[in-house]
């Protein structure tokens, strides 16, 4: 299940130590709530029409606990890490890759009707903002408060406004 391989990425991120005590503090870490919400929401977006329901409510409750916004349809890989989730959005046509950090205050969002795809292994600084028909390669990190609305390539790390590659991993 999802849920279990976010909180094994997340605690071998936090702890590098895997043991049930990590296992058990990571479960109570800033954003770990939220992303099993997410997680639980988007299983009931996939049933009949009453569990929809369910899942709406329960990314309205994620959105007043903890200050995060998640679309319907979003495609979220195993291994998400979600470190903190305040002001957190993502539009409900991304998709986001395996082992994905992501910090608080991230934009990930569409720019006439087309959302960004994010590759495995990125890390999304604070701040960040993904905008529009845009790939984040495999590797690549973006830092904190970078605005991204042109492809980055694999491994790169990108800054700034507009975001541009500094460097390249």
């Amino acid at each position: 299940m999802k849920i279990g391989a976010d909180l094994r990425a997340k605690a071998a991120q936090l702890y590098s130590v895997p043991s049930t005590k990590n296992l058990f503090k990571t479960l109570f870490s800033d954003g770990s709530v939220s992303s099993i919400i997410i997680r639980l929401a988007c299983a009931c977006y996939a049933g009949p029409p009453v569990m929809a329901l369910l899942g709406y409510l329960l990314m309205r409750f994620n959105k007043l606990v903890g200050g995060i916004v998640v679309g319907r349809g979003v495609s979220i890989d195993e291994g998400f890490m979600l470190m903190h989730t305040v002001g957190v959005v993502f539009n409900g046509k991304a998709t986001i890759g395996k082992r994905c950090i992501v910090h608080g205050a991230v934009v990930v969002g569409a720019k006439n009707r087309l959302s960004p795809s994010i590759g495995d292994d990125v890390e999304i600084g604070s701040g960040a903002k993904i905008l529009g028909d845009v790939h984040v390669g495999n590797g690549a990190v973006i830092g904190a408060n970078a605005v991204i609305v042109r492809d980055v390539e694999e491994g790169c790390i990108v800054v700034g406004v507009p975001g541009e590659v500094r460097k390249r991993r």
